[in-house]
């Protein structure tokens, strides 16, 4: 059984990364109006395969994850509709449903993220006071969110209508949602918390869009 279940554990992770790879090139190839559509599912697949790979299942995990989703969905619906803690911005149609202006997925997105982040700078650092965890481990989504914005501004699927580019205070509503969401994981995850996924997930996604981005700059 547990041969079986480290077979099947690369088996998800090689899918995982070949979307991922192929998404790079598909995004950059005369298909791109097709791969550029799924990504709401890619998304998805990523999710659903950390939700896989957690363990242990708690309540404390239940409620982060939670907690992620409807935060993270809620203050996107109050920065598309306010202007406020993000900025003025619009989405596009590519990341499908939406509820007052904001596609359902950028909830899992925000869920993703930060659980990817947190679980590796818990690795990295697990002896870390959680004050002194929050402060550090919100400056990471930020940081993928920088590489984040100019890809997706690029391929529509959110644009900034005064500016074109995200603003200063983009950066520092994420720090601020982030911050929340680190205390929040600090205090509902297990310590014995375990997720071989989430760290190649994390590499993934930081590849696919430094990747992209240095791409779409060199083509001009």
């Amino acid at each position: 059984m547990q041969r079986l279940t480290q077979h099947s554990a690369n088996l998800l992770l090689g899918f995982c990364t070949a979307v991922y790879f192929f998404g790079v090139a598909g995004m950059l190839s005369p298909a791109k109006p097709w791969f550029v559509s799924q990504t709401p599912l890619s998304l998805l697949l990523s999710y659903f395969i950390l939700l896989w790979f957690h363990t242990p299942h708690t309540r404390g995990s239940a409620a982060y994850f939670l907690t992620a989703f409807a935060l993270g969905l809620g203050v996107e619906m109050l920065g598309v509709n306010t202007g406020w803690p993000f900025g003025h911005y619009e989405y596009g149609s590519v990341l499908g449903p939406k509820v007052v202006g904001t596609p359902l997925v950028i909830g899992i997105n925000w869920t993703l993220v930060t659980y990817c982040s947190f679980y590796a700078l818990d690795r990295l650092l697990p002896r870390l006071p959680s004050p002194v965890f929050a402060l550090l481990a919100a400056a990471v989504p930020v940081s993928l969110d920088y590489f984040i914005e100019p890809v997706a501004i690029h391929f529509g699927m959110w644009h900034w209508p005064s500016t074109g580019l995200p603003p200063a205070e983009n950066y520092a509503g994420w720090y601020v949602v982030s911050l929340l969401l680190a205390l929040v994981w600090r205090w509902a995850m297990p310590r014995a918390l375990q997720n071989r996924a989430a760290l190649p997930i994390l590499g993934l996604q930081v590849a696919f869009f430094v990747v992209l981005d240095w791409l779409i700059k060199v083509a001009g």
